[in-house]
């Protein structure tokens, strides 16, 4: 497996997982209840955890360093926002990947 076959695999995981998390993260903060706070925190955690890693990686081997303040934004944009972890639902991850792995 080259290092393009695994950027784009592990964006597509980042991107099926998001799928479900982003949401349950939004909805779990607006309850308002303890239990909630706590999981919606945890999916945080566990997002940036497997997010900053890729973002590296990704910058390392593509040199596409403008994508570093859109994930940023992204990111703060669907933690921050409430209901801002519907965006994503959206496959950007993986989108982005394959647009700038195509152009090397």
């Amino acid at each position: 497996m080259t290092l393009d076959d695994f950027l784009i695999k592990y964006s597509r995981f980042i991107d099926n997982v998001d799928m479900y998390l982003g949401p349950v993260s939004s909805l779990s903060k607006q309850v308002g209840e303890p239990l909630f706070d706590s999981i919606s925190a945890v999916t945080k955690t566990l997002d940036i955890g497997v997010k900053v890693p890729f973002v590296c990686i990704y910058v390392a081997r593509t040199k596409d360093f403008s994508s570093i303040p859109y994930f940023t934004l992204k990111e703060t944009f669907a933690a921050t926002v409430p209901y801002g972890g519907f965006i994503e639902i959206f496959r950007t991850y993986e989108k982005i990947t394959r647009k700038n792995i195509k152009i090397r």
